[in-house]
């Protein structure tokens, strides 16, 4: 099929060709309107106490700075945490995880690391959930550690590194709409070949619609009773 009979095929068949333009149209219009997702991260690092006894960090404070950390990372992630996160402002879903979680059954590095991430399409509601998990994270590092009636030098500490404000994440705007032009193409062609192979007139259509409402055999009529003849 060469380019002059693509062209008759799509003038043959005009108004599938118009309803794909439609549909494509519309499709572009929705991806438009699609608000934007708004993300916003940071690493919380969990730093261990300074030890005069042990200069070297990790002996200072051995697994247990890693297991409390992701003691910490799971119960904000909890239904309690989640309401705590709610009573301080936070609105959205959100995640808070230790990275590297095999490092609790064998750690090997002396500063656990917890990602905490909110996702939205309200920028506002976006950056009040991520203050209220952050401010979560470190009530819950100081409460703990008072409860286990910690000396205060022997604290560990908290780093948020990273958390530059939120960030639009809009995706790929010109990768959408080449292939959206691709399949546009697709469906013009495949409707338009698909209506050449199987016509559809609408004389037919009519009849068949007016065929459908007769009945199939014809009503019974009631028997003709034969007239007398008059005697002579």
């Amino acid at each position: 099929m060469n380019i002059f009979e693509m062209g008759a095929l799509l003038r043959r068949h005009f108004i599938a060709v118009l309803a794909v333009l439609v549909l494509a149209l519309w499709l572009v219009h929705d991806f438009k309107a699609t608000p934007v997702l708004w993300n916003e991260s940071a690493t919380v690092v969990f730093n261990p106490p300074v030890s005069q006894r042990y200069p070297n960090p990790y002996e200072a404070g051995g697994g247990s700075i890693v297991t409390g950390a992701g003691v910490i990372a799971n119960y904000v992630n909890g239904s309690v945490g989640q309401q705590m996160v709610s009573a301080a402002g936070g609105t959205l879903p959100y995640t808070a995880q230790l990275i590297n979680t095999y490092n609790q059954d064998y750690p090997n590095y002396p500063a656990p690391e917890v990602d905490v991430e909110v996702n939205g399409t309200d920028i506002g509601a976006v950056m009040r959930t991520y203050a209220a998990v952050i401010q979560v994270v470190e009530a819950q590092n100081v409460a703990r550690q008072v409860a286990a009636k910690s000396p205060k030098v022997d604290w560990m500490t908290l780093k948020v590194i990273g958390g530059n404000g939120p960030l639009a994440q809009p995706g790929s705007s010109k990768r959408t709409l080449g292939g959206l032009m691709v399949l546009t193409l697709v469906g013009i062609f495949a409707v338009a070949i698909f209506v050449e192979r199987h016509p559809i007139r609408l004389r037919e259509l009519g009849r068949s619609r007016r065929g459908a409402g007769r009945p199939a055999y014809p009503a019974a009529r009631a028997p003709v009773r034969p007239e007398r003849q008059p005697t002579p």
